[in-house]
């Protein structure tokens, strides 16, 4: 797969499962993973507050941390994960080939 990003046009060669959520799509030079809201709406309960933070707010199921999703100036959501305590990481990474 291709897709264009902050490090120009990228060919998406590895995947991994992200905990609680689909397959996506992974490259280390990528600063940032897309999920789809559909398909984490499907495992998770997402709300969303357009008054006190303006943004999404994805409740864990397993009473782990909440995940904020704030609007940038560009009207995009964003996670910033250098404010949370855990890290959420990528597990069992394979190229699109061994699939």
């Amino acid at each position: 797969m291709y897709i264009r990003c902050n490090a120009g046009v990228l060919i998406m060669t590895l995947s991994g499962d992200l905990e609680d959520y689909v397959p996506v799509s992974y490259h280390p030079k990528a600063i940032a993973n897309i999920l789809s809201l559909s398909q984490v709406e499907a495992k998770q309960l997402i709300t969303y507050n357009s008054r006190d933070m303006n943004g999404f707010v994805v409740h864990d199921l397993h009473d782990k941390p909440k995940h904020y999703y704030k609007r940038c100036a560009k009207g995009l959501y964003y996670n910033d994960m250098s404010k949370i305590d855990h890290a959420t990481t990528l597990a069992g990474i394979s190229t699109v080939a061994k699939n």
